[in-house]
């Protein structure tokens, strides 16, 4: 049993890195002045970054200040991040 929790760890890991990896290739592509092919990545894979919302919205966002894709709503990154953010800290 134990094997089959490090397994998923280990799956969960190489899934979220791969997330970090296209948010990194989409932000390079964007910054070097490549933005049609930024755009044409981002249409594409955009359901697989959205799997890890903290990646999306972040990337999202990073993307938006070099002219790349629409951002993200407010509520969005209020909601990726919510969880890693003390209550106290929280407007609501």
């Amino acid at each position: 049993m134990g094997g089959d929790r490090e397994t998923h760890r280990t799956d969960r890991r190489v899934f979220r890195n791969g997330r970090l990896a296209l948010s990194q290739c989409l932000v390079y592509l964007a910054a070097s002045g490549d933005r049609l092919r930024a755009e044409k990545l981002l249409k594409e894979r955009r359901r697989s970054l959205d799997y890890v919302p903290e990646v999306s919205v972040v990337t999202q966002l990073v993307l938006k200040l070099f002219g790349v894709g629409e951002g993200t709503r407010q509520v969005e990154v209020v909601d990726a991040f919510k969880l890693r953010i003390s209550s106290e800290c929280r407007p609501y």
